[in-house]
């Protein structure tokens, strides 16, 4: 019954569109589940479980003590992992042949720079993809590239953060910068709780290495906004804080 009133809701979607005081007339959607639902991305793993199965037992992709890390999936951002060229190869045909099974399109362009598909090596040093045959992907070839944005984070081919962490500061200056101006008035017990709430969510800050010169800035930064919130000089101790 469950599964019956889904497939009614899916496939008789109507929506209307609203310009200001006035809202046209129905019209039927029936492509997809419904953007920023909180069950999409419940229903899309489903729909994307079978080929997760089907690359776990390609025998591609890399493992860990046994365990299949091949694959990495946050609802529609999909990550393949591989050793070389030739599995990853392999594995992206079996995901072509699911697409075209499943009717899932992948994000591929004949011009390589507007390819929303990448391709990244990690290596210790930077290194030079040049030499390098192209990955295919329904017929497109697909970039190499030195850094690549997944859920929020800039990986790099090095294998540092340092360009994510530098992100990550850059917004949160801009962040405590705009509630300074625009809470000029507030008392400062409320000026510290509001850059708890809105400037302090480094996300992904658990893949960094917490002790590098650029997570130091980071707490320069945040030292310095502290400062000027409780209206201190700047060479106050932060012992004191």
């Amino acid at each position: 019954m469950v599964i019956r009133l889904l497939l009614f809701i899916y496939t008789n979607q109507q929506y209307t569109a609203r310009w200001g005081n006035v809202t046209s007339n129905y019209f039927s959607v029936r492509n997809g589940v419904r953007q920023g639902g909180v069950s999409s991305g419940i229903f899309f793993v489903v729909y994307i479980d079978k080929l997760l199965k089907i690359l776990r037992k390609s025998g591609f992709g890399c493992t860990i003590f046994g365990v299949f890390f091949g694959a990495v999936v946050y609802a529609d951002d999909i990550f393949l992992l591989s050793a070389s060229r030739s599995d990853l190869q392999i594995m992206i045909n079996e995901c072509q042949k699911f697409g075209a099974k499943m009717n899932l399109k992948f994000g591929t362009n004949p011009n390589p720079e507007k390819s929303k598909t990448k391709c990244l090596i990690f290596s210790k040093g930077r290194r030079k993809n040049d030499n390098i045959k192209k990955v295919e992907l329904d017929g497109n070839e697909l970039p190499w590239v030195q850094s690549v944005k997944h859920l929020g984070h800039t990986l790099q081919s090095n294998n540092s953060m340092t360009m994510d962490i530098n992100m990550k500061r850059g917004s949160f200056i801009s962040k405590v910068n705009s509630l300074i101006q625009e809470f000029h008035y507030a008392s400062p017990d409320v000026m510290l709780r509001l850059v708890q709430a809105y400037a302090c969510n480094m996300y992904g800050s658990n893949t960094w290495d917490l002790f590098s010169p650029e997570c130091q800035k980071i707490y320069t930064s945040y030292n310095v906004a502290i400062r000027n919130i409780l209206k201190l000089p700047r060479k106050t101790h932060r012992y004191l804080l």
